[in-house]
């Protein structure tokens, strides 16, 4: 998929970035270091394809914050092209909940659906699929298995991530030989021209692990781990806060724990509230200046630690 002189990118794009947009595999995949623009990539993709003939693209996102911020960059490289989409916002219905969807229509009928992940969500439709950080989708093995049918008549499948550990839906995909693949670690997207500082990006990495594969791509081994990469996922949802939000009123108890740092490591006070038979992450407090010398109980009652040089 080549560019004309009509529609070009709102920026103009990177090596790494062009050859993603043209490779016009149906089935292509992505295991990229953090904040290398592959969102940008993709969400141009969208809109080249919506405008050179009706389509449909319906982009899996990790939550509904993912989903807006995809949705966002569809819209500006619709303006960039000179085309007057329009973008919707609505409620679509699945597995009793309601999920906000956003929809951006173009003037031929073509159209791009942004979606939290969700294995109805994925059913719903039948088009152009793209999973973005579908590493880190919740039920992500079901949400693959629901978006098969959904392509038999010769849609196409994008799947870009960073990597989560050596398990997962991800992580099966990657090694799939009949895929069309693209990588690209923060060296390889420095050298194409991105602007970044990586000795201090590596320099404020809490751990080398963190920089291997949030950085450098690369699947890390979870076989020691007792509780995996996946599961820790399968946890997660954007309701959950990790501030206190504003006049909160809990609808049922709350329960809080502290993990007390005794020398360098952080100590962590996390509350969590109790719905049904789910306990939800309301508020975690990292107590960065804390130790086990300190007074504890002031720090509980007062949020702030006199004994440690000032507030936490």
């Amino acid at each position: 998929m080549g560019f004309s002189k009509k529609h070009q990118a709102a920026v103009p794009l990177l090596a790494y970035q062009q050859e993603w947009v043209n490779d016009d595999s149906r089935f292509k995949i992505c295991d990229k270091g953090r904040q290398t623009g592959f969102s940008f990539c993709s969400a141009l993709e969208v809109v080249l394809s919506c405008v050179s003939q009706r389509s449909l693209w319906v982009i899996l996102s990790a939550g509904e914050r993912q989903s807006k911020e995809y949705m966002e960059k569809v819209k500006q490289h619709a303006q960039a092209v000179g085309v007057a989409a329009e973008m919707l916002q609505s409620t679509f219905k699945a597995d009793s909940l309601d999920y906000t969807m956003l929809e951006v229509k173009f003037p031929n009928g073509s159209r791009a659906i942004g979606l939290p992940a969700n294995p109805d969500t994925a059913r719903g439709f039948s088009g152009n699929v793209i999973l973005d950080e579908f590493a880190f989708h919740r039920d992500a093995r079901k949400i693959w298995t629901a978006l098969l049918p959904t392509v038999t008549r010769g849609y196409k499948v994008r799947v870009i991530s960073t990597p989560n550990g050596k398990s997962g839906k991800f992580y099966e995909l990657w090694n799939n030989p009949s895929w069309s693949k693209h990588f690209v670690d923060i060296y390889r997207a420095k050298a194409d021209g991105l602007d970044v500082d990586i000795e201090a990006l590596r320099a404020a990495c809490d751990s080398e692990d963190d920089w291997l594969q949030e950085y450098c791509g690369e699947f890390l081994d979870e076989a020691s781990a007792m509780i995996t990469f996946e599961m820790i996922a399968a946890c997660e949802d954007a309701e959950a806060t990790v501030e206190l939000p504003e006049a909160f009123e809990p609808a049922d108890d709350l329960y809080l724990g502290m993990d007390i740092g005794r020398k360098k490591d952080l100590s962590v006070i996390w509350i969590d509230e109790k719905k049904g038979d789910v306990f939800w992450t309301r508020m975690v407090l990292v107590l960065k200046k804390c130790h086990l010398g300190c007074s504890v109980k002031h720090c509980i009652n007062f949020w702030s630690c006199q004994s440690c040089a000032g507030p936490v």
